[in-house]
């Protein structure tokens, strides 16, 4: 039976997920980096999944953060609900499509009012 895992820290690189496993498996944890191989295989893709996050057992969650936040490391904490609206708000407000449904240039279907461009 494997124990539930809790994110604790998000990588943007090589270089800080490296860093992250290594201080945490040097003090006792046994951390786990999912989307690693994925994430750090263009800096983009990494980007774009959010990270590469870092997992510990929940029982060690707590003392894996304390460690962390006394080596001046950043922790992984949820958003509130306030900035989860105020993006969503932002993310409307810029126009953006949702994923799947094209962009603004989409073929409309003719009125039969259209100035047609001569050919030269």
């Amino acid at each position: 039976m494997t124990d539930a895992m809790e994110q604790i820290a998000v990588g943007d690189g090589a270089a800080d997920v490296a860093m992250l496993m290594g201080v945490l498996e040097a003090h006792g944890f046994d951390p786990v980096a999912t989307d690693r191989h994925s994430g750090l295989t263009l800096s983009n893709l990494s980007q774009a999944i959010g990270g590469v996050r870092v997992l510990v057992r929940a029982g060690q969650a707590g003392e894996a953060g304390e460690l962390l936040t006394a080596l001046g490391m950043p922790v992984w904490s949820r958003p509130s609900w306030r900035t989860m609206v105020f993006f969503a708000f932002a993310w409307w407000l810029a126009h953006v499509p949702p994923p799947g449904l094209g962009s603004a240039l989409v073929l409309r279907p003719r009125t039969g009012n259209e100035t047609q461009l001569a050919d030269p």
